[in-house]
């Protein structure tokens, strides 16, 4: 008898050790699909809440309308440790034009057995140095 192995959605954090990305309009809420390793992820940018405002009146990452499921961005920030930190916008239309982050929220694209997704978590952190960033 064969028994059918538990998947689920990887979601891990992939943080970039103080270096920053500053991303553009269009990459607000946005999906990056990309390939390492033969596995499918999913890069889930963050998008922001104005209703929600810091101290300095910036909107707030959310993972809200995006594919994250799991709630990375509560409890304690660290200071200079972000999902994402609007750089410039339109106060009017509630627009961010460009934003920075130095941690990305990565996800398979595909639910994976509890063995592929300690595989991927210890495999994971090499794939920034194809960014240049590791």
């Amino acid at each position: 008898m064969t028994t059918k192995s538990e998947t689920g959605y990887l979601e891990a954090v992939l943080d970039f050790d103080g270096r920053y990305f500053r991303l553009a309009e269009d990459c607000v809420g946005a999906e990056v699909q990309f390939e390492f390793n033969g596995q499918q992820y999913i890069i889930c940018l963050p998008n922001f809440d104005f209703e929600k405002l810091d101290v300095f009146g910036h909107p707030q990452p959310t993972a809200r309308d995006t594919k994250i499921e799991l709630n990375w961005l509560e409890g304690k920030r660290v200071e200079g440790d972000n999902y994402g930190s609007e750089y410039s916008r339109k106060p009017k239309t509630k627009t961010v034009l460009k934003f920075s982050c130095n941690r990305l929220i990565i996800r398979s694209k595909l639910p994976i057995t509890a063995a592929q997704a300690r595989k991927a978590k210890k495999e994971l952190p090499s794939w920034k140095q194809l960014l240049g960033v590791g």
